[in-house]
């Protein structure tokens, strides 16, 4: 466990020296808040298909959920294209500009909307398995969910890093996997641990503020929650970020490429 920890300390020192880095999932997530009040302006259908029955789905909701779960996919593997891009230059000394990451996503548009195909696609079977079977469909659904995200945690390194196609990304993510999946494994628990535990004394000081000015009024229980909500919004942007950076970073070890100091001092295959 203290290698895990270890694993978030060292990609949040790179964050820290890349700070613009943040700006991509921040970037992602303000596309898909757009995203979903235009759709929301136009539409009276429910919008994810956690709120759609399958009745719905037939009847009308999948001409707008269909398309628009497609696009916030695209939105968001775009985004974090674009993110791995800039931390690879980043890593290989280069200018790590928003600009940078954003041409770099760019130029492999085609591998990345087929990728979202892909992807979206996978999701949306999963998640219609899930609803129609039942309890059987749920545990179909998480375990292959799992398997999914797993096999595929080096597509879009490959993809962008590497200039492979799509089909030739999932084949060498699987191989990756088999080298990393101690690493893999280890590392997110040890950045998700540090991260929530973060949230977890975020919210427990801003609960005890809450406690402590509820006696002064509404606006000042209005601050303490806007204040909840802000820490929340931040936390999980930085996780998000870090996350990136250490799959790149992984993606880097597995394949021979140099790593950030902050990562030669540990021994990554140890835990392969």
């Amino acid at each position: 466990m203290r290698w895990a920890f270890d694993i978030a300390r060292a990609s949040l020192r790179v964050l820290r020296a890349h700070k613009s880095l943040v700006l991509f999932p921040i970037m992602s997530g303000l596309a898909t808040l757009a995203l979903l009040v235009a759709v929301l302006a136009g539409a009276h259908v429910p919008l994810t298909l956690e709120h759609i029955d399958t009745d719905e789905l037939v009847r009308a909701g999948w001409p707008i959920a269909v398309p628009v779960y497609f696009v916030l996919s695209f939105v968001t593997i775009f985004c974090n294209s674009a993110l791995v891009h800039a931390v690879n230059e980043a890593l290989e000394g280069r200018p790590a500009t928003v600009g940078v990451g954003l041409r770099g996503a760019w130029a492999r548009i085609v591998p990345i909307l087929l990728w979202s195909l892909l992807s979206c696609t996978v999701s949306l079977v999963l998640r219609v398995i899930g609803r129609q079977f039942g309890i059987v469909g749920k545990i179909v659904e998480s375990l292959a969910g799992i398997a999914w995200a797993l096999v595929t945690y080096f597509v879009v390194p490959v993809m962008i890093v590497d200039g492979r196609s799509v089909r030739d990304s999932v084949t060498r993510s699987r191989e990756l996997l088999r080298k990393t999946w101690g690493a893999e494994v280890g590392g997110g628990l040890g950045i998700s641990v540090a991260l929530w535990g973060a949230v977890v004394l975020g919210i427990a000081l801003l609960l005890t503020g809450l406690i402590t000015t509820a006696a002064f009024g509404v606006t000042a229980l209005i601050v303490a929650l806007v204040a909840i909500v802000v820490w929340l919004v931040l936390v999980g942007t930085v996780a998000s970020t870090v996350s990136v950076i250490y799959r790149v970073v992984l993606h880097r070890f597995a394949t021979g490429r140099p790593v950030p100091a902050a990562f030669s001092q540990l021994d990554l295959s140890s835990a392969f």
